[in-house]
């Protein structure tokens, strides 16, 4: 049987190629999981750097919580984390020009603490990193974490993940 897989690869360089491609994709999740954790895997290392390899998406980037899209209608809404804690509600146009923005409620009012809380350096200084759960509708879930500062301001925000998060867009007009 071994000699058969081997054979294969040999008269296939196809197969060679993708097992070739299989252990690079292997090889690089490994590099962002690690980047991720840090060097020693604990996950103290938690203040990402600009030139992490760790590919994210814009929304994460953006503390994009969630959004809707009509491209017919010309509105698009993105409900945001803020760097304060607040969640604000943002009306875009099909070019992305914001046209208005409004605190629609905060952290503290709309999301729920996960029980995840750690002490870490952000930025030179030490803070407080606590885990909230954001789920204002069933199917839409992201996990962020706040950042305190030893007064208990909050002094940062970032998107951690979206699970299960939806948006909803509408290319043309239902008839």
């Amino acid at each position: 049987m071994v000699d058969d897989v081997l054979g294969s690869l040999d008269l296939n360089p196809i197969i060679a190629t993708l097992g070739q491609g299989v252990g690079d994709i292997v090889g690089e999740t490994s590099d962002a999981v690690g980047g991720l954790l840090g060097d020693d895997g604990s996950g103290s290392n938690s203040n990402s750097s600009s030139s992490s390899s760790v590919k994210r998406s814009f929304a994460i980037d953006d503390n994009i919580l969630f959004s809707v899209n009509d491209f017919s209608g010309n509105s698009h809404t993105n409900r945001i984390l803020e760097q304060n804690g607040d969640i604000v509600e943002q009306d875009l146009d099909n070019d992305g020009r914001v046209s208005r923005t409004k605190v629609v409620g905060s952290y503290a009012k709309d999301m729920t603490f996960t029980g995840h809380e750690d002490t870490l350096t952000r930025g030179g200084k030490v803070v407080q990193k606590k885990q909230y759960k954001y789920e204002p509708i069933h199917g839409v879930q992201a996990v962020a974490a706040i950042f305190f500062d030893a007064a208990g301001k909050v002094v940062g925000t970032q998107i951690l993940s979206e699970l299960e998060v939806g948006g909803h867009a509408t290319v043309e007009a239902d008839a």
